[in-house]
């Protein structure tokens, strides 16, 4: 009983897939791995901020995250971590378009449920919770680091650029953003639509990005 138990608080902590790898020892030698990348986060997070007072705001971010690990729990999908107002969610990039879709499965599952329980949060709050989120793929490099405290990292431009996107979604005023690089290796699910919104010139990228705005529906 209590090794159940220190096993489950572990992975509460790190997560259970993230567990998993330390313990197997899996990323001990770095390696690449192509994958889907997924940052979510919430609208307006500095007024939040400041109407609510730090406590009550953290209170409204752990709730908004609780309910977003709650929908997309059943999607494949592992937390790398919890970035401010952020979350980062990632997918193995499978050769078969159809299970990348799983991707977004989860967008349109935390979407819904946002929409669900926002009237909660008015009555708590007094503010209903926005989502954005932005979806990149591509090669990294996936090991672990760390001494005192080990940990599974992904580094490269995929994450990066994952970033720049979510950037870019507050400047096109839009609340879901995919790369063609991304759209290219995924099947649209039948109630997921995509929808070009241009290229557009990221930080740290030679080349410009061509990116489609997802509507959900």
């Amino acid at each position: 009983v209590i090794a159940f138990v220190i096993v489950s608080q572990i992975t509460s902590v790190v997560g259970f897939r993230r567990f998993l790898h330390l313990v197997s020892g899996r990323y001990y030698r770095p390696a690449v791995e192509e994958r889907i990348f997924m940052f979510v986060d919430l609208v307006d997070s500095s007024r939040l901020a400041q109407r609510l007072g730090d406590l009550r705001f953290h209170d409204f971010l752990s709730e908004v995250f609780f309910q977003l690990d709650r929908a997309s729990v059943g999607y494949s999908g592992e937390v790398v971590s919890y970035v401010g107002d952020a979350v980062i969610y990632t997918w193995p990039l499978r050769d078969d378009p159809k299970k990348n879709r799983a991707c977004l499965k989860a967008l349109r599952a935390m979407h819904r449920q946002i929409e669900l329980v926002s009237d909660a949060f008015e009555i708590e709050f007094g503010e209903r919770p926005r989502m954005r989120a932005a979806i990149h793929a591509g090669p990294v490099v996936v090991g672990e680091c760390g001494d005192s405290r080990r940990q599974v990292t992904f580094l490269g431009d995929a994450v990066n650029m994952t970033a720049r996107i979510e950037s870019l979604t507050k400047t096109l005023d839009v609340d879901y953003l995919i790369s063609q690089q991304a759209l290219e290796r995924i099947e649209l699910p039948v109630n997921v639509e995509a929808l070009h919104a241009g290229q557009h010139e990221l930080r740290g990228s030679q080349e410009p990005f061509t990116m489609h705005r997802l509507l959900l529906k």
